[in-house]
């Protein structure tokens, strides 16, 4: 932008200028921006064994490896231990994610277990949801894409 290669609407762009990539026309050296990616949003039920990143120097399994085939580079919003399974969003949606993470969108954390008294089966007047191979159904509209023997995330 310093050196005058970027312009908003015809006009050559300044440091802290805003722009809406889908209202603004865009220009770096006189070609557009390359049109966003959709945005993909995976609901993962980490196995046990698997780290919640997309590398490893350790060579450990990552849940990268289980999200592969989701035609979109997606990053894990939050983390769970190796050793931890339970649900884990993966985006490619930043600013979504940044916006669950940061401490002053103050979204209640809470980690639950299958023995506690609050856990829904022991709710009156809970049902469980409809089940494909032992594993909950997906909601209406989206698809399973994990390589396990089940199902372990929707997208």
């Amino acid at each position: 932008m310093i050196a005058g290669r970027v312009t908003v609407n015809g006009q050559t762009a300044h440091l802290g200028q805003r722009a809406d990539p889908d209202r603004d026309e865009i220009l770096v050296d006189g070609h557009p921006l390359a049109p966003r990616a959709e945005a993909v949003y995976i609901l993962l039920n980490k196995p046990r064994g698997y780290v919640s990143t997309l590398s490893d120097e350790r060579g450990r399994r990552t849940v990268a490896e289980l999200v592969a085939d989701c035609g979109s580079r997606v990053y894990p919003v939050g983390r769970l231990d190796l050793d931890s399974e339970g649900l884990l969003l993966l985006t490619n949606d930043g600013a979504w994610a940044q916006h669950l993470l940061h401490q002053s969108t103050r979204w209640k954390r809470r980690i639950t277990s299958p023995y506690s008294d609050r856990w829904p089966a022991r709710r009156p007047g809970w049902q469980p949801s409809p089940t494909w191979r032992g594993s909950p159904s997906a909601p209406p509209g989206w698809r399973c894409c994990g390589k396990l023997p089940e199902p372990r995330c929707w997208q």
